[in-house]
This record gives C-alpha cells, sequence and structure tokens, in this order.
C-alpha cells in the first residue's frame, strides 16, 4: 500500500500533468511529421519522438503511482522499465496501457469517484495499431523498394493520436482521485 499525502499529491497537479502531455503530443506527433520530409526523419524527427516518449513514461508512472493502495501488481517501476524490455514490451505494452485504463475505471468505481469512464477502446486501438504497424513498416518498405517509406509515418501518426485521448482522459480522471485522495488526507 502507498499512502500519499498531501505533499506528495502536488506532483500531481492538473496543470503539470496537461504540460506533459502536450510536450508529448508535440514531441510524438511533430517527429512523426517531420519523418514525412526525406533525409529529415533521421536527424530531426526521432530525437523529437524520443523527447516525446520521455514524458509519456513520465505520466505512466505517475498514473501507475497513484492507484497503489488498489491491490494491483503492476508497480510504476515495472510499468515503465519493463515497457523497454525489448520484445517482452510486446506483450508489456498491453498491460502498463490498456491494463492501467481498466484499473483507473475499477479504482473510481470502488471508491465511488465520479468520472468519465475511460475509454479504454483508445488503448486498445493505439496499441493494435502500433503492434501492427511494426512488421507493417518492414513489408511496406521491402513491397516498394523503400519508396512507400512516407506511408510508416502515417500508420504511426493514427496511432498516436489514440494515445493521446486515453492520456487526456487518464490526466482528467487523475484530477479527480487527487481530489478525492485530499479530501481523504484533510
Amino acid at each position: 500500500m502507498n499512502d500519499l499525502n498531501k505533499l506528495d499529491l502536488l506532483q500531481f497537479e492538473s496543470k503539470t500533468l496537461n504540460n506533459f502531455w502536450l510536450f508529448f503530443v508535440i514531441g510524438v506527433g511533430s517527429g512523426h511529421f517531420i519523418s514525412l520530409i526525406p533525409f529529415c526523419g533521421f536527424f530531426f524527427g526521432i530525437p523529437l519522438i524520443l523527447g516525446g516518449i520521455v514524458f509519456y513514461f513520465i505520466l505512466l508512472y505517475k498514473f501507475w503511482l497513484l492507484i497503489q493502495d488498489m491491490n494491483i501488481d503492476v508497480t510504476p517501476d515495472k510499468a515503465v522499465w519493463f515497457s523497454l524490455i525489448p520484445f517482452y514490451n510486446f506483450y508489456w505494452m498491453y498491460v502498463a496501457n490498456v491494463e492501467l485504463c481498466k484499473n483507473y475505471n475499477k479504482y473510481c468505481v470502488e471508491k465511488n469517484i465520479q468520472i468519465t469512464p475511460i475509454n479504454e477502446t483508445y488503448a486498445l486501438t493505439w496499441y493494435i495499431i502500433t503492434l501492427a504497424g511494426i512488421p507493417l513498416s518492414f513489408i511496406i518498405i521491402l513491397a516498394t523498394a523503400g519508396i512507400g517509406g512516407f506511408i510508416i509515418p502515417l500508420i504511426f501518426i493514427a496511432a498516436e493520436i489514440f494515445r493521446a485521448l486515453f492520456l487526456k482522459q487518464l490526466i482528467d480522471a487523475t484530477a479527480k482521485i487527487v481530489e478525492y485522495k485530499s479530501s481523504i488526507a484533510a
């Protein structure tokens, strides 16, 4: 069990989480769009995407941290670090994201916190497009002799739209959870 005191709850301030979300969207979104320009993707697109992913992992950590007083096996450290293990991350990204949405909804029902339910379908859609996009990228490159490479960022832009949507819903739910925890801590 993890008891967060009032001072600890400040790290979940809506403005901070919204800024992290915005940096994620700008980094990943612009990185994928820049990747559409020949030769720019490697030098500009990839660093922007990686920068956005750092903010995504910060958000993921904070989301899991907030619901640790629930009986769950996933710790914030596991959620982030297991996502970085090659090949295992194909499975773990499902747990870290789709299960997170399910656990947030479950947590809010158990604690009687009024939120708009987080749409787990957004997380699942992001996961499926991302997972399917990896081999599809190689097929596109091989089938078009590299010419169709501009299609690949479009696949991942579609996936990232869904990830941005469910992350935003998680931020909104986090605000309600923090409000609830602040009221019982007072």
